[in-house]
């Protein structure tokens, strides 16, 4: 949350609430939590009526601080971070050739920087952030949870939004295409490294 770092619990990031659909989260009842996981004071308590369970503070869901906090403290340049299971892409995620540039939607997100993360559980265990941090690297804004899904780790929303847009966009194709396939490789259109 800007301007964050100097309150004395800070800095503060946002989270979705434990519980809460993905179609019931809204702008207003996102949990402002801080990087030990504590729910930060809210300076707008959530309206009861913009939530239909949870009421009150809200729960911070421990797997998603895991991942968020982990980046958010070690990457002062990414203000925005979304992790997905969009089917296609976590489909991808679970082999082991990971995003191929086979689409330009590929080579939009191989060209924002792609790492992967060997599945280690539901990312619930902090001493796992360390890796993750180490995984993602200093300037990779896509990573790959193998056996899980992606995460995108951008400056600003927009670009967060962006990169899981043309991320998903691309597995959709790749998922599409080596299906047709056969899931033979050498029997795919695979672009010059040169383009």
């Amino acid at each position: 949350v800007e301007g964050s770092d100097g309150e004395p619990d800070g800095p503060h990031f946002l989270l979705n609430d434990f519980g809460l659909g993905f179609d019931e989260i809204t702008a207003c009842n996102l949990l402002k939590v801080n990087l030990d996981g504590m729910l930060a004071e809210q300076s707008n308590p959530v309206p009861l009526d913009r939530r239909n369970i949870n009421a009150g503070k809200g729960r911070v869901f421990k797997p998603g601080y895991v991942l968020h906090s982990a980046i958010h403290a070690a990457r002062d340049d990414v203000h925005a971070i979304w992790h997905g299971h969009d089917l296609d892409a976590t489909a991808v995620s679970q082999t082991k050739c990971g995003v191929l540039p086979l689409s330009q939607e590929a080579t939009y997100a191989l060209n924002k920087g792609i790492s992967y993360h060997p599945f280690e559980g539901s990312a619930n265990d902090l001493s796992e952030q360390p890796r993750l941090v180490k995984n993602l690297g200093p300037t990779n804004q896509i990573m790959i949870l193998e056996d899980h899904g992606p995460i995108v780790a951008c400056p600003t929303i927009e670009e967060a939004f962006a990169g899981m847009y043309f991320l998903t966009r691309a597995c959709k194709f790749q998922v599409k295409s080596l299906s047709a396939a056969g899931g033979d490789l050498s029997k795919m259109h695979m672009p010059d490294d040169e383009l």
